[in-house]
């Protein structure tokens, strides 16, 4: 296991754990049936707790130890000229907003498409706006930071809505061939795929401001 790879497999489990607890504090208690907070706060919990000293332990190997002094190598050495007038790997506003663009069209072949993962292609998206975002502030262009970043937060909410089903269907599963009520399961699976459908709704006027942004920048 990476590095990287354990300490993602911590922070998603922190963050599950926090929105669990938050749901289920939000529901009515006579909605909260069976040992659901055992199965997704105290056992999203404790996969932090593993996966942190899982983390710790990785960044004390000579492996952690040789990546940082190749990053160490990496950063101190003299970039290669670039031959004269080759502008092909300068990254603009232009050039990041047009993968963008390339992204939302492939997300949008992708919703009537049933072959193709459409969450993937939305999260694309967002990987996308993110670029953006970041060159654009870099360049002092506010406004297409702030609608690209707008697009990232609805994307991200998105993805996340996507983990989170997909961890509660896991745990349904589990909790019914214990012989446990999943009723709860199904109220926080919908509240997910409510909060998706909000995000997907809104995508597209603020991709149409993004680009009404980048135009005037």
């Amino acid at each position: 296991m990476t590095n990287t790879h354990s300490v993602g497999v911590a922070r998603d489990a922190e963050v599950l754990a926090e929105r669990y607890e938050h749901a289920l504090n939000e529901l009515p208690e006579s909605n909260v049936r069976g040992p659901v907070r055992e199965r997704l706060v105290e056992g999203a919990k404790k996969r932090y707790h593993n996966g942190w000293k899982r983390s710790l332990t990785a960044m004390r190997s000579p492996r952690y130890f040789r990546l940082l002094d190749a990053l160490e190598a990496l950063v101190a050495a003299e970039p290669p000229p670039a031959p004269p007038g080759d502008e092909s790997d300068q990254v603009t506003i232009d050039s990041a907003y047009r993968r963008v663009r390339k992204a939302a069209k492939a997300a949008h072949a992708a919703a009537d498409d049933p072959e193709v993962d459409s969450d993937e292609a939305l999260h694309r998206i967002r990987k996308r706006a993110k670029q953006l975002r970041y060159t654009a502030a870099a360049t002092g262009a506010a406004t297409v930071a702030d609608r690209a970043k707008t697009i990232q937060t609805l994307l991200g909410d998105h993805q996340d809505s996507v983990v989170s089903r997909s961890h509660l269907s896991r745990q349904a599963a589990a909790a019914y061939a214990a012989g446990e009520d999943t009723f709860t399961y199904g109220l926080l699976y919908q509240q997910e795929n409510d909060l998706a459908q909000r995000c997907e709704e809104q995508i597209d006027a603020a991709l149409k401001k993004l680009n009404k942004a980048v135009r005037k920048s």
